[in-house]
């Protein structure tokens, strides 16, 4: 498959994805409101996370039909962001338990992460085409 093809491929089933997420986040979070608080809330809060596993599913395949080069890239790029969100958070952690720093919530870790790789994406990507 072209690589045109297997970005095309990838960056509809990203929308899909994202799109599902925005609806099923906005829905829940207007529901969440109505309800008492039961179990039930458990499942409800789980159900955006489901268009994740659907774009992480298409991201692998994405990576499985792209050239070697723009695997290498998006590999350094993963590697960078999981390195300094894991120490930044980690460091963050530190400060929590020692220095009083207000506690962070777990749902920034994963928007931190792909800012990052956003940026190493765009690092990488210019180191290797020059």
């Amino acid at each position: 498959m072209s690589q045109k093809k297997v970005h095309g491929t990838y960056m509809r089933q990203f929308v899909i994805a994202m799109g599902s997420y925005v609806v099923l986040l906005v829905a829940v979070s207007t529901l969440v409101v109505y309800l008492p608080q039961t179990n039930w809330n458990i499942l409800l809060a789980i159900i955006p996370a489901l268009p994740l596993i659907y774009g992480m599913w298409a991201y692998s395949h994405y990576l499985s039909g792209i050239d070697e080069m723009q695997r290498l890239i998006h590999n350094r790029a993963i590697a960078l962001a999981a390195g300094v969100t894991g120490i930044g958070t980690f460091t963050y952690g530190l400060l929590q338990s020692f220095a009083d720093f207000p506690p962070l919530n777990l749902v920034w870790i994963f928007p931190i992460l792909i800012v990052v790789w956003s940026f190493g994406l765009s690092f990488y990507g210019r180191q290797y085409n020059e």
